[in-house]
Order: structure tokens, then sequence, then C-alpha cells
């Protein structure tokens, strides 16, 4: 692997990461995208916590998705503070500052997180899946174990698939974080992956599973008990309530990060032919992509029946009889096996 001080002329050392400090409107849009963020997705984890309802696999999964979501708030909203007030300069020499570089200014850290975010959607999604179209597996397999298991992966791969920007681009000279390629076969590299984990694999994983999840609930059969039937509508309301609720946010993902993932992809790929990075352009799909951090709130409290429930309850200090509609549809899900819904 090339360092820093053989790597060729033909790669040159560019500018700092950082323009320089100092407020213009696009800093102040990525703060306060940051704080929605934080408030919208501290509400959900406090919600998720507190309530004693939330407690199955989709629903600890859904958790997950928020205290992740919540990380890269708080890690988005840092760094641009810490880039506005320093310009990412007078980083102290050595090992520390090579770290700070590598890790905090080369936003890796955060990169890593979102990442995260990504292949946990996949994991609920197939949890759905299993659920849905496997009920029995799903029971017989799904425990919080290995849920748990999976959720750590989710943050190795995450961190692991970004290990080759940060660390190996930037480093810091005289208390600047400066960034270079190794070479082309490393930029492409990096195009490949990006292109292929945030955008084909998770969007193969998602439409087949939406799909098979259609046609499961669509052919399923109806009970012909009296008892049965008025259980049965209640527990499919449930059922597909979370589950339209979680394809809207599948979907806003991939409307989010689209623009963002083949404008980035572009830059690696083409070598800055196609693509300006920190232009106007660049700037609107970056935006995009960081507001998926803060609208997860907002679909599960339009969309998700027992959010609105919880969150009546908890926030608005509302008395049981106040939400009894909704909570009619909460005390059907307590019948349902808590590792599904």
């Amino acid at each position: 692997m090339a360092t820093i001080d053989n790597l060729s002329t033909e790669f040159p050392i560019v500018e700092p990461e950082t323009s320089g400090t100092g407020f213009d409107i696009i800093s102040l849009v990525y703060c306060f995208i940051g704080i929605i963020g934080i408030f919208g997705n501290g509400v959900v984890c406090y919600i998720f916590l507190t309530d004693k309802h939330f407690k199955s696999i989709t629903h600890r999964l859904i958790l997950h998705q928020s205290c992740i979501d919540l990380t890269s708030s708080l890690l988005f909203l840092g760094l641009r503070v810490s880039i506005l007030l320093t310009g990412a300069v007078g980083i102290p020499d050595g090992a520390f500052g090579n770290l700070i570089c590598k890790a905090w200014y080369s936003a890796t850290l955060l990169w890593g997180c979102l990442n995260t975010s990504c292949i946990n959607l996949c994991l609920i999604t197939l949890e759905r899946y299993f659920g849905v179209c496997h009920p029995i597996l799903h029971h017989r397999r799904g425990t919080i174990r290995l849920v748990t298991i999976a959720m750590i992966m989710a943050w190795v791969v995450g961190y692991l698939s970004e290990a080759c920007w940060g660390w190996m681009t930037h480093w810091n000279e005289n208390g600047a974080c400066l960034f270079a390629w190794i070479n082309d076969a490393h930029r492409i590299y990096m195009g490949i992956e990006l292109f292929f984990i945030e955008f084909v694999i998770p969007l193969t994983i998602i439409v087949y599973c939406y799909i098979k999840i259609w046609q499961a609930v669509k052919v399923a059969p109806m009970t012909t008990n009296t008892l049965g039937v008025a259980r049965s509508k209640v527990n499919g309301r449930v059922r597909w309530n979370i589950i339209r609720m979680l394809f809207v946010v599948a979907v806003v993902y991939f409307i989010c990060w689209i623009p963002n993932v083949f404008g980035v992809s572009l830059w690696f790929l083409t070598f800055n032919q196609y693509w300006v990075v920190q232009g106007p352009l660049h700037e609107f799909t970056v935006t995009m992509a960081f507001i998926n951090m803060c609208v997860n709130p907002i679909i599960y409290a339009a969309k998700y029946d027992e959010f609105q429930r919880a969150c009546l309850e908890k926030l608005c200090c509302k008395k049981a009889g106040q939400v009894q509609e909704i909570s009619t549809v909460q005390s059907a899900m307590s019948d349902i096996d808590s590792h599904a819904i």
C-alpha cells in the first residue's frame, strides 16, 4: 500500500478538506438538519424505550434505526460546527492529529454510521419478509440474540466499508487535514463499492422482499370462525399498517440517497470530469441525503398507528380513553407473537 511519502506526483495533494470558516446558507441548512435529526430521533428513542408495547423484534429494529439516525445527526452537527469553527486546521501533530483527520475531518465516523443505517434498513425489510412469508421459520429462529448479532454486524460492516476512504486517503500535515487518492484503482474501487453498498444491494433486497410480502399477504387464507374473522381483520390492519409505514421509509431512503450516490460514484469513476465536489448540485444532493436522517420520525408520526398512540400518551399526557381508537389496534398487537407483528 502506498504511503504519504511515496504518493505519485500524478495524484497530488489537494487543498485541505474544508474551504475555511464562516457561516453561509448551506452551513446553516446543515446545522438545522442536524438539530431536527437529534430532536426527532431522540423523541422516537424515548417513546420506544418507555412504552411497554414496543417489545417485538420489529420494534427493536426500528428503535435501532432511530438510534443510528440519532448518532448520525449528532456526528453530522458536531462535524459541521467543528469545521465552521476551525476550518479543519490547527490539528495537533503526531498520531493523535492523524487520528482526528482520518476519523473525524474525513467524515469516516459519519459516513460509516450512514452505511450502518442503510444496512439496518435492509435488516428491517428482511425481518418483515421472514415474518410474513416464512412465519414458522421466523418464530423458531427469530430470536433476540440473533437480531442483536445482526445489529452489531451492521455496525461492523458499515464502518469496514468506509475504512478505505478516511484511513487511506487523508492525513494531517502541518496542522491541516489533507486528501489525495493513492492511485486510479483505489478510486475506481471506492466508486464501485459506494454504488453497490448504498444502492444496488439495498435496492435488490428491498424490492424483492416487498414484492414477496405483497404476494404473501394478498393470498393469505381467511378463517371461517366469527371471532377468528374479526381478530384476523384487526391483526391484518396492524400488519399492513407497519408494512406500509416501513415501505414508505424505504422509498424515502432511495429518494434521498439516489442523487448523491449517482453523483459521488460519477466523481469517483470519471475523475472529476462530470461531477464537481462542493459545487451547487453536489451540495444539493448531500442535503437530500442528510435529510434522510431526520425524516423517519415524521413518517412514523404520519403513518404508524402504534407510534401515534404512544406519542399521544407520552408527550400529550392523554389518558387511555382519549386514544381509544388507536389503542384498539394496540390491544390486538398484544395477541400477536412477540417475535412477529
